[in-house]
């Protein structure tokens, strides 16, 4: 994960390519995806609501992982959020 001070509610996307070997790269950590979207990109949207990663392929939901993040950087209360 980057060096954030707080995530606001909501989701983040990313665009990833998935190699041959299948791993989905998320902030250093890997996850394994199904074998019909190697060598394909896919979009990762982590949903803080949920705790979860859900990998879309062509507009469609492939995928979903679990995603804890700090509850550091879960509250609204944390330093320098003006939100």
């Amino acid at each position: 994960m980057p060096n954030l001070d707080f995530i606001p509610d909501g989701s983040i996307s990313l665009i990833r390519f998935i190699w041959s070997k299948r791993k989905l790269d998320v902030f250093g950590e890997r996850f394994e995806v199904a074998k019909n979207i190697v060598n394909s990109y896919v979009r990762a949207e982590i949903v803080r609501k949920f705790h979860a990663i859900r990998i879309y392929f062509e507009n469609e939901i492939v995928d979903t992982f679990e995603y804890k993040m700090p509850d550091s950087l879960l509250s609204d209360d944390s330093i320098g959020y003006t939100g």
